[in-house]
């Protein structure tokens, strides 16, 4: 019985620090997307919103930041998250990471943008 209870112990957390560390990144309660100047706001539908966000969590993150310039801003909950159309970079500024998308996202993410 001990042993049972133990294990079960243990599942809940490792349940728990996997729950935690999947949702890194979650959608505002206001305005998500900026240029990068600030100069204009981007209004995106929620599945394209979301997009992002799985995106993000989903994403291999290196613990450098990028040296790619940035024309996008993204304000999550939590963090800045600064995007590069031209080579599909996103820079998490607050966290100190960055990560490449690959060609068919970055497309996808362009198309969102308005970005031909």
């Amino acid at each position: 019985m001990k042993k049972l209870i133990a294990l079960v112990l243990l599942l809940l957390c490792v349940l728990g620090v996997v729950g935690c560390m999947s949702k890194t990144y979650e959608l505002p309660h206001d305005q998500f997307c900026y240029s990068v100047d600030g100069a204009q706001a981007y209004e995106l539908d929620s599945a394209d919103k979301q997009y992002l966000i799985d995106l993000l969590n989903s994403a291999s993150w290196v613990n450098d930041l990028s040296n790619c310039a940035s024309d996008f801003v993204f304000y999550t909950q939590k963090q800045e998250v600064r995007y590069h159309s031209e080579c599909g970079t996103f820079t998490d500024y607050t966290n100190k990471k960055s990560t490449t998308v690959s060609e068919e996202q970055r497309a996808t993410i362009n198309a969102m943008l308005g970005i031909n």
